[in-house]
């Protein structure tokens, strides 16, 4: 609604500069809510109108939220080499414009770090994620959510090298901070237990302990995002991927199909959560001894 009044002045009021700089910001705005719902190509469309503007005005500042905006939605896609090119422009914007040991510095720095895991260089990414927790402990203190979130990281960049008794170590100190700082019940606890159930599933092969962090962070997710939302269904594929391995196969069928049929409603087949999804329902029904429905599954 905002963004509709603020065009119907514009419109009206063509050489007015702080009306055009409101309704950039506005869809800047709104592209991040866009985002947050999983609405993807409506938020990179805002993303990008806003970034055109900021470019012409030269607001360095606003362009690296654009910019951060267009990074988040590239990687949801799963182009990671375009998204970690957007991180890096943003990181090097902020390190130009803002003052030292600006918050918004290490975002950027932890931005960085983050597209470099996904991009399979936990070794690149480990010093960024260093220095991004160092900048935050010095501004926030030693107990804080931005703290919390670094800790957290590093366990993730620990986990990938398969240090896993620093990861450990790591996703303990940060799912206690979290549940101290936001309190139990909270989108951010469920990160940490998400993170910290794939490490113990996928990298260290015990399901009988990743599955009840799983179950516990599912119905968080519900509560912070909403029902239908990818990282509902993310943690309801892990569930069930789970149940397959330890053998429960009732159970996991419901859990996989139900997340499946999720993740095809609302990013559509093509989505790497989707692509994932399919891979596990093939490898589970051919454990469960049923090729014909691993079959259904085939070219994930």
């Amino acid at each position: 609604q905002a963004l509709e009044a603020y065009e119907r002045l514009a419109a009206a009021n063509p050489n007015d500069s702080a009306l055009a700089r409101e309704v950039a910001e506005t869809r800047l705005s709104l592209g991040h809510t866009k985002w947050q719902l999983q609405q993807l190509d409506v938020a990179d469309s805002l993303a990008l109108i806003s970034e055109e503007y900021f470019r012409a005005v030269g607001d360095e500042v606003e362009l690296a939220r654009s910019l951060s905006l267009r990074s988040a939605v590239t990687s949801e896609r799963g182009d990671d080499d375009e998204s970690l090119r957007l991180s890096e422009e943003v990181l090097e914007i902020r390190r130009r414009v803002l003052p030292p040991g600006h918050n918004h510095i290490s975002v950027a720095i932890n931005n960085v770090g983050s597209m470099l895991m996904r991009s399979g260089r936990a070794e690149e990414a480990e010093p960024y994620f260093r220095e991004s927790l160092d900048l935050r402990r010095a501004q926030f203190g030693p107990e804080h959510q931005m703290v919390a979130a670094g800790i957290h990281n590093l366990a993730a960049v620990h986990a990938d090298l398969g240090r896993f008794d620093e990861a450990i170590a790591g996703y303990e100190e940060a799912l206690a901070m979290r549940r101290r700082v936001l309190g139990p019940d909270n989108g951010e606890v469920a990160m940490t237990l998400s993170a910290y159930a794939l490490m113990l599933t996928d990298k260290m092969d015990r399901c009988d302990l990743g599955l009840p962090l799983y179950r516990e962070a599912m119905p968080m997710w519900a509560r912070a995002m909403g029902p239908k939302h990818g990282f509902v269904f993310k943690s309801q594929a892990n569930i069930g991927n789970c149940l397959g391995r330890l053998e429960r196969f009732a159970e996991g069928e419901v859990e996989l199909l139900e997340a499946y049929g999720g993740l095809m409603e609302i990013v559509g087949s093509e989505h790497g959560e989707t692509k994932r999804t399919r891979r596990y329902l093939k490898s589970f029904y051919e454990a469960w001894g049923k090729p014909d429905q691993a079959a259904d599954y085939e070219g994930s």
